[in-house]
């Protein structure tokens, strides 16, 4: 019996029954969403684990990303906040 742990990405894998990424867009490695949004890592995870940006997906036992297109729309969404943002005088 294999042991659970150790799980390959085969058939039975939860992985490939996820929505796909989507054609054209790709996985951003943490340094560089952290180096495309102007946070750092620890504000990324925190934001992350409140629900205030996208969630991380696992590459691998020690490796994760961010789908491109989330992180873009997380970014044209703060600046829609400011620019629909009170006006100053």
């Amino acid at each position: 019996m294999a042991d659970k742990k150790s799980n390959p990405i085969g058939a039975s894998s939860p992985l490939n029954s996820a929505t796909p990424i989507p054609p054209g867009d790709y996985i951003l490695r943490p340094r560089d969403t952290a180096a495309k949004v102007g946070l750092c890592l620890s504000q990324i995870y925190f934001l992350s684990g409140r629900g205030q940006f996208p969630k991380p997906v696992k590459l691998g036992q020690r490796a994760s990303g961010f789908i491109s297109s989330e992180v873009d729309t997380w970014i044209a969404d703060r600046v829609a906040a400011r620019d629909s943002g009170p006006r100053a005088a």
